[in-house]
């Protein structure tokens, strides 16, 4: 038998047609056939699978008898492989060395997985063979089993299911006779109870209709009421404006009686004074007489302005409260009738809610009994094979109270309604003579404020004058205080630009400093990386070796998967499925090592990542010092060029100086020879312009 037959079963090999006697009772012969051809199929995936697998070992011998052949190759060409990196230095030597050794672990354990590889591969050939045998011979006796026991527990069943069959009859019979008198019984209590409903519902329409008539009568009355009070109210804001505007009138006409007065009084005043005065001196009484009688004619004039602006405001008051009141008055009627109109329809509403509420509750009650009868008749119905005259009788005695109690609650919930009703018409009063009360107040609190008004704007003037005059105060305190306060900042903006300059010296010495540390860490960042770069190159390896382990598990997988679906339901097929399956764990074990140390290489990979990122930040935050250092560099170099320039300026300014100061002294001792060179020419030219005269003295004469 060559590697690839599996499961060949005999020199014929397996039917494809299967070969079954033909009886009355057994299996299903569709069924049957189903399933020995899906056994077919499995087994002949099973062979290609074997043949797959074995072609692999094979190729994977090939490959190990490659590799021991090369293996035998460099042994024998070992002496030539003692080559020294001695002179590339100590360090390429060392990684070359560990090179070598990486490299030969790594062939060693390529070469014991292949052959572990194999064996496991053999055993696995084996062990499916021997189980495909033992599913053959086990299906046969199974299926022999299997249609003998069937044949027996099918007599078995028709016979019980005869029987059974004639039980349901019976008690058939007896459910729809007990399920037609109890169908007969809900309808004679859903009509009793129908009738009972539509009586009730006549007499609550009847107590409807009494007490929506007792309602709009109530509330006419009340309407009247109402109305009655409000144009008593009417006619007492109208006295009240009547008083006020007469209070008003006589106010203002005593407001100008006094103003003429105070006016008189003051205009004999003044003819008094310009009687005296005009006595005392005659020429200071035209003047004294016509300011005397200016004033007189102003004061006049002010107290009838006066006097007049009080009457118009007086008038204006009045005229107002009076129409104020009005308006009130008009409301207040307007809403006393609207409340009444209200309430009235508020109880036509009312009534007509009961009524409908009550004869929907009849009707859902009817529905609702009806719908319960029928509801047990069709329980009974489907309950006929278990019926007992006692659960009728609960029914029925269960349906008549519930009728009572609906009776009660609708009796409940129309007592409640009156209830509702009446409280609702008692607040309507109390709030429409309450409204009422409150007009009355608003309208002597509206005359009150009236009068609180006119002080209250005079108190406002003096109060903007007393402000105008403080905020003036204020104001030339503030400009003051800004004068001060300005002063101040150009002394702290001075002491504030040497503070920048002494801290942008200590800011440059830092950034340096901190280049110098940020060098260093960068140099010892790029060490870390090319290191972690290495490890990252182990990392690579395992995680290839563990995608050659979740190949085979999966290969595994797939064979053990294929295996419990060929052989289901054998007990040698658990135990090779535990086998299977510790070998399967075992691989698990192997996968979850390695998984660990990929995920710890992943960790480390992601903390050196995560250093590079820093070192990185690192490079930027020292890229960034650099510029700063940069500018503050570039900012001495302007500071000292400006001091330089400033220097050159002095310099220039000392250098002409001197200049000026030599030119200066020179011009000064040239006007000094000029002077001496002067005096020396007149003292020299003076004997020769000189004459003695006869009496011995010199005469010289004047140019």
């Amino acid at each position: 038998m060559s590697d690839g037959d599996l499961f060949d079963t005999g020199p014929g090999g397996v039917s494809s047609e299967p070969d079954f006697e033909t009886a009355l009772r057994g299996y299903n012969r569709g069924q049957v056939d189903k399933y020995w051809t899906q056994s077919e199929n499995e087994i002949h995936a099973l062979k290609l699978e074997n043949e797959e697998v074995w072609g692999q070992v094979q190729a994977l011998a090939s490959q190990v008898q490659d590799l021991q052949m090369e293996l035998a190759d460099l042994r024998r060409r070992g002496p030539v492989g003692d080559v020294s990196f001695r002179h590339l230095g100590a360090r390429v030597e060392q990684i070359l060395g560990l090179a070598e050794d990486q490299a030969e672990s790594i062939r060693a354990n390529a070469v014991q997985d292949i052959s572990g590889l194999r064996a496991e591969a053999e055993r696995l050939l084996s062990d499916a063979r021997g189980r495909a045998a033992k599913a053959n011979e086990d299906f046969e006796l199974a299926l022999g089993a299997r249609r003998a026991e069937e044949e027996r527990s099918v007599t078995e069943r028709r016979a019980a299911l005869e029987a059974e069959t004639r039980a349901i009859e019976e008690r058939a019979a007896a459910g729809r006779a007990e399920a037609e008198r109890i169908v007969a019984h809900a309808h004679a209590e859903a009509q009793r109870i129908t009738a009972g409903v539509t009586a009730q519902l006549e007499q609550a329409r009847l107590q409807a209709e009494q007490e929506l008539q007792a309602l709009r009568a109530g509330a006419e009355q009340h309407s009247t009421q109402v109305r009655a009070q409000a144009d008593q109210h009417a006619a007492a804001a109208q006295q009240h404006a009547t008083a006020l505007t007469t209070q008003a009138q006589q106010e203002a006409a005593a407001l100008l009686a006094q103003a003429q007065e105070q006016a008189a009084t003051l205009t004999g005043q003044a003819q008094a004074q310009a009687d005296a005065v005009t006595a005392q001196a005659q020429a200071q009484a035209a003047a004294v007489t016509a300011q005397a009688r200016q004033e007189a004619e102003s004061v006049t004039a002010q107290a009838q302005q006066a006097a007049a602006a009080v009457a118009t405001k007086a008038e204006e008051a009045a005229a107002t409260v009076a129409a104020q009141a009005e308006q009130h008055a008009a409301t207040v009627t307007a809403q006393a009738r609207e409340t009444a109109a209200t309430v009235a329809a508020q109880a036509e509403q009312a009534a007509t809610a009961v009524t409908e509420q009550a004869a929907a509750q009849a009707k859902a009650i009817a529905d609702t009994a009806v719908s319960k009868a029928e509801a047990a008749a069709a329980e009974a119905h489907a309950a006929a094979t278990d019926a007992h005259q006692k659960r009728t009788d609960e029914a029925a005695r269960k349906a008549g109270t519930e009728a009572a109690a609906a009776r009660a609650a609708i009796e409940q919930e129309l007592a409640d309604l009156r209830v509702a009703h009446d409280a609702e018409l008692a607040e309507l009063r109390a709030t429409a003579e309450r409204e009422l009360a409150e007009a009355g107040t608003a309208a002597k609190a509206e005359a009150d404020q009236l009068r609180a008004t006119a002080q209250r704007e005079a108190d406002a003037v003096r109060s903007e004058a007393a402000a105008a005059a403080t905020a003036a105060e204020a104001d030339a305190t503030k400009a003051t205080a800004d004068a001060t306060a300005d002063a101040t900042a150009d002394a702290t903006r001075a002491a504030e630009a040497s503070a920048q300059v002494t801290k942008a010296t200590a800011e440059v010495a830092a950034v340096t400093a901190k280049l110098t540390e940020a060098e260093a860490r960068l140099a010892e960042v790029q060490t870390q990386e090319a290191t972690l770069r290495e490890r990252l190159k182990d990392a690579t390896t395992a995680e290839a070796r563990l995608a050659e382990l979740r190949e085979q598990e999966a290969a595994l997988t797939e064979r053990l998967a294929a295996t419990t679906t060929a052989q289901d339901g054998q007990e040698q097929r658990e135990r090779d499925v535990t086998a299977t399956e510790a070998r399967l764990a075992e691989l698990r074990e192997q996968e979850t090592d390695l998984t660990t140390q990929v995920a710890a290489a992943e960790a480390r990979l992601a903390e050196l990542r995560q250093q590079t990122v820093d070192a990185e930040a690192l490079s930027e935050k020292v890229a960034a010092a650099e510029e700063r250092l940069r500018q503050a560099e570039e900012q001495a170099e302007t500071a000292q060029q400006r001091a330089q320039e400033i220097d050159e300026l002095a310099t220039a300014a000392g250098t002409e100086a001197a200049e000026r100061a030599a030119q200066t002294v020179a011009e000064a001792e040239q006007a000094a020879e000029t002077i001496r060179e002067t005096a020396r020419r007149d003292t020299e030219a003076a004997p020769a312009a000189s004459t003695t005269n006869g009496n011995g003295k010199v005469k010289v004469s004047a140019e």
